[in-house]
């Protein structure tokens, strides 16, 4: 019941990458959702491998990044681990492609985490799942929030977008020319344009 016509639909790198591009309104979006590996030096390959599958200037890229962006925000105090060479490639990534993780643009400085495991009777939080899209799409993201799951260590990330919002222009200034018929109106513009 997908309401758009879509363009390409791909599974790559054995399911770790979907990318499926639709058209809305003869405007083209390529949604990828990523599941990142596990492993820090796989991960690096992997989002420098990521470029090959982002084109478009309407990109949304979501899933498990496994990998944080703010170590101070995106992982419980509980979480000792943190590699420096996968974030600073999933960093480079960010830079490149100007993305915006949507919900820390929208809660800046909060600590909400979507992994949490207990670890040898340890809470270990962190927010490794995210939506990163492309800067010039944030004027149509209506809402983004976690919601909690007792299903899973993860709990999921959702995004809502609408793609009939349209961004204002400057607008349409309209002169109220029945000031011309002030006289002293009249004379104070005829005095601001000699100036």
């Amino acid at each position: 019941n997908f309401p758009f016509k879509t363009v390409v639909h791909n599974t790559v790198n054995n399911g770790r990458i979907v990318k499926v591009d639709f058209i809305d309104n003869d405007v083209c979006y390529s949604c990828v959702n990523i599941y990142a590996p596990n492993v820090p030096s796989e991960r690096v390959d992997f989002f420098n491998s990521l470029d090959n599958h982002l084109s478009g200037d309407n990109i949304i890229v979501a899933g498990d990044f496994n990998e944080i962006i703010e170590p101070h925000l995106d992982k419980s105090i509980t979480v000792s681990t943190f590699n420096t060479i996968s974030n600073q490639s999933l960093c480079n990534l960010i830079d490149r492609h100007t993305f915006c993780d949507v919900f820390r643009y929208r809660n800046p400085g909060v600590r909400q985490y979507t992994r949490q495991q207990f670890v040898e009777g340890v809470l270990k939080q962190s927010r490794i799942d995210m939506f990163l899209i492309s800067r010039n799409l944030l004027s149509i993201v209506s809402n983004c929030f976690l919601k909690y799951s007792s299903i899973s260590d993860h709990n999921p990330i959702c995004l809502s977008i609408d793609l009939s919002c349209v961004e204002r222009g400057p607008g349409v200034w309209i002169f109220n020319n029945s000031l011309l018929e002030n006289a002293q109106f009249s004379e104070n513009i005829r005095k601001l344009i000699a100036d």
